[in-house]
């Protein structure tokens, strides 16, 4: 750690009113951009310059009117005596070469660089509209009305002021089309959202420490875990909430003015928040911006809805495998790990278990009936071990006299505790 040093310039990192005072500090220059009335528009509402923190995004349909929007936060710059970054600051262009007019932008007199693709919040934003993710939107919205949908994440510059930090430094877009950041991320099409379902998967199966062919379903019922599509529903349930709780913001005058001319079938951000709220059988969207529910109480009510909605798609997915019997999908409690996970300990020898545990349960233990059931050449499935029976998991487990020796231990400590139970039932 360093030595303590006075803050003679900007705000102090960490502060507890460092936040507070950078949005009174940035809020001005902010102001002078939508007051001039440069910049995109969304209807009648201002977005011309989402901002989250110290990086601003100026968005325009024109390179005259982009121009200006730059002079603008360089000659408030010049006013409060801060310096900008040229080499921070950099033009992406999203038209046509043939439409490109040449137009040299400049800040404090330097021309300003023009890449293939920058930074902006951390995501990386592409020139070439085959390299950027799509967001689905309606046919009939401009390149620009789109770009701030997809960038509401920054923060739409409005009456609900800002996330600050310290110095200021200009990310300038000229022509912006779609690109996928902030709340839309949270609803990608099935096109996009199926890798990111694929590797949520095989992580949790590496974990597990299970062969790639095991069931979905399984997979899921023995983690305790819903589907990343269910997920990502949550996280977007609960922005549309918050956003219906913002007193007098941009983002709340978009969510009523889309919810009133968009229908079901539109595939804005804002009307697919409302066919997810029917999907879980949550209050309607409309209903939601009047009357906001408090934050605590509506991630309770959405979790709820959620999980129960995929649980019982889960419960009935485990039904149609019959090697997922042993699973008792219909007897777990699924807000937690299955209790054959659960019991597993911290020693190595526990450990080593749980593989063979778990490919017993899910059905994917490599048995004699396995072989013969699945190879193209004959195989005879009778138990290598005693030659009497198929080698099911029953057989495996509970039958095959050479594993007596092995068995007969963990039956009488089972019998033992089942006994001591008072009342038990008498299917054990």
């Amino acid at each position: 750690m360093s030595k303590p040093f006075p803050v003679q310039q900007g705000v102090r990192q960490g502060g507890i009113l460092s936040t507070e005072l950078y949005k009174v500090y940035i809020n001005d220059v902010l102001d002078q951009l939508e007051n001039s009335g440069l910049g995109t528009y969304i209807g009648n509402i201002y977005c011309g310059s989402p901002t989250c923190a110290d990086d601003v995004a100026l968005i325009a349909n024109s390179p005259n009117d982009l121009q200006t929007m730059i002079s603008t936060v360089e000659n408030y710059s010049m006013q409060e005596k801060y310096s900008l970054q040229p080499t921070k600051s950099v033009i992406l262009k999203h038209e046509p070469p043939s439409k490109d007019t040449g137009f040299n932008f400049k800040i404090n007199n330097i021309e300003m660089n023009e890449p293939d693709s920058a930074v902006h919040i951390g995501i990386k934003h592409s020139s070439d509209l085959k390299k950027t993710i799509s967001i689905h939107v309606d046919e009939n919205i401009s390149k620009a009305r789109r770009t701030m949908y997809s960038l509401m994440g920054a923060g739409l510059h409005g009456k609900n002021g800002l996330n600050p930090i310290t110095c200021l430094h200009i990310f300038n877009v000229y022509v912006l089309p779609v690109l996928i950041y902030g709340i839309d991320i949270l609803l990608p099409d099935n096109k996009h959202l199926e890798p990111l379902e694929v590797f949520y998967r095989k992580s949790i199966k590496q974990i597990l420490s299970l062969p790639n062919n095991t069931a979905d379903a399984a997979i899921y019922t023995i983690a305790g875990v819903i589907p990343l599509q269910g997920i990502i529903h949550k996280a977007a349930l609960n922005i549309y909430n918050k956003i219906c709780g913002m007193e007098s913001s941009v983002e709340k005058d978009l969510a009523e003015r889309q919810l009133s001319i968009s229908g079901f079938n539109s595939k804005n951000w804002f009307s697919k928040i409302r066919c997810l709220l029917a999907q879980y059988n949550l209050p309607s969207a409309h209903e939601l911006i009047q009357n906001p529910v408090s934050r605590y109480r509506w991630k309770a009510n959405v979790k709820k809805a959620v999980d129960n909605v995929w649980h019982e798609q889960l419960r009935t997915k485990v039904s149609l495998f019959s090697s997922l019997r042993n699973l008792s999908a219909n007897n777990i409690l699924w807000h937690n790990i299955h209790p054959c996970l659960a019991s597993v300990g911290t020693s190595a020898q526990d450990i080593n278990r749980l593989q063979p545990k778990l490919k017993l349960l899910t059905g994917t233990y490599y048995l004699q009936s396995n072989k013969a059931a699945f190879n193209q050449n004959s195989i005879d499935p009778t138990c290598l071990l005693c030659n009497e029976n198929s080698e099911t998991v029953e057989h495996f487990i509970l039958d095959c006299k050479s594993l007596n020796n092995t068995r007969i231990p963990y039956l009488h400590e089972l019998d033992c505790f089942l006994r001591s139970i008072k009342n038990c039932d008498n299917r054990f």
